[in-house]
């Protein structure tokens, strides 16, 4: 079972919703007015995040509507970029992400034990344990990790089941392949490479699959997005390594795109969060 990206905003922003007269969100520490007091006269709250705004954005939109005298600064990059750009402001001493919320899990949990403020989260008890790092990181999604492909161009017999499946497709039809194969560019993703590396764990034939996966020349991208709109044109015809919250999400209105889930291993996520230590905007 997993949560779509989707349906965790939604579900959050109706929570949210449900407590717009509530200065703190019920349940919370007596205390906690103190926090949006503070918050308030921050006046915003800078979002660095590996999440699509559009896919975010019901979240936002609620938190604003809960504490209205707290904009977002929400911005959007892919996860290097957001490593880069993160790691580059701390070294140079000057403003930055408030919180982080990234995808790439690896560099995410790197970022924060330099850098994360220690929080006990009011809402930790409803999260796993797994997904609590040391009160200062938060695992807040579960999302697998899924084949795409072009149900108008691939037939049902033909759709992989397991990732030597695919290979084989692949290698057999390497002509009808050509170029038309499209997964995480690992040099500019470092969701993309993180994916990779759990590929050569979880798969004793990786590099055997890899190389028939290969034989139909890959198309690398750095962006779920562009992936899912290629093989839905037919430009691509297949995917794989694709976050299955976004593939989810664009399927139920898009019927070209077809999502296989991998019998043999699917590997899964959770976007990580976590507050800057050196935040300037610490309680908002």
């Amino acid at each position: 079972m997993y949560m779509k990206i989707s349906g965790l905003v939604i579900s959050l922003t109706a929570a949210i919703s449900g407590q717009v007269l509530a200065a703190v969100p019920q349940g919370y520490p007596a205390d906690y007015q103190k926090v949006v007091d503070a918050g308030i006269k921050e006046g915003k709250v800078v979002i660095y995040s590996t999440t699509d705004t559009k896919a975010a954005g019901p979240l936002i939109k609620g938190f604003e509507a809960q504490y209205p005298g707290i904009k977002v600064e929400y911005n959007d990059m892919n996860s290097t970029e957001l490593y880069n750009r993160y790691i580059s402001e701390q070294a140079a001493g000057g403003g930055s992400g408030d919180v982080v919320w990234s995808s790439s899990m690896d560099t995410a949990l790197k970022l924060a034990t330099d850098y994360a403020e220690e929080y006990a989260s009011p809402e930790r008890d409803k999260l796993p344990k797994w997904a609590v790092w040391q009160q200062k990181a938060y695992g807040t999604t579960y999302e697998p990790v899924v084949f795409i492909y072009n149900k108008r161009l691939i037939p049902q017999g033909e759709v992989p089941d397991s990732h030597t499946a695919l290979a084989k497709l692949i290698a057999g039809q390497a002509d009808k392949f050509k170029g038309k194969v499209t997964t995480y560019d690992i040099e500019k993703s470092g969701l993309g490479f993180m994916l990779a590396v759990q590929d050569s764990k979880a798969d004793a034939s990786y590099f055997d699959d890899l190389a028939g996966i290969a034989k139909g020349g890959l198309t690398v991208q750095s962006s779920t997005g562009t992936m899912m709109e290629r093989v839905s044109s037919g430009e691509n015809l297949i995917g794989y390594n694709i976050l299955g919250s976004y593939a989810e999400a664009r399927a139920k209105n898009d019927p070209s795109l077809g999502i296989s889930y991998p019998k043999d291993y699917v590997l899964v996520l959770s976007r990580v969060s976590f507050i800057t230590a050196e935040a300037e905007h610490l309680n908002a």
